[in-house]
């Protein structure tokens, strides 16, 4: 959850076999599931708002039609509360 997803390392897709699919969803999701969405100045939060709101609506978008196209929410699928969240 390095920048929020926003460094230019930061995973946007991840190609899982199908063998190890199913482990991989229930790990991830949990490890997931964990991560405190937040005021970045807080020492109790893991990952603060995206750098600008219209990343944050180009990134919603893409799960939107993702999900238009047949994809699957594991976890999530809306914006977290807040102008910037």
């Amino acid at each position: 959850v390095l920048n929020c997803g926003q460094s230019c390392i930061g995973a946007k897709r991840f190609v899982v076999t199908e063998a190890v699919y199913d482990e991989f969803v229930a790990k991830f999701t949990a490890k997931m599931k964990e991560v405190r969405v937040g005021d970045p100045l807080s020492l109790d939060t893991d990952m603060g708002p995206m750098v600008h709101t219209r990343s944050r609506e180009e990134v919603h978008q893409q799960v939107l039609d993702s999900v238009a196209q047949g994809a699957t929410l594991a976890l999530g699928g809306v914006k977290p509360e807040g102008p910037e969240g």
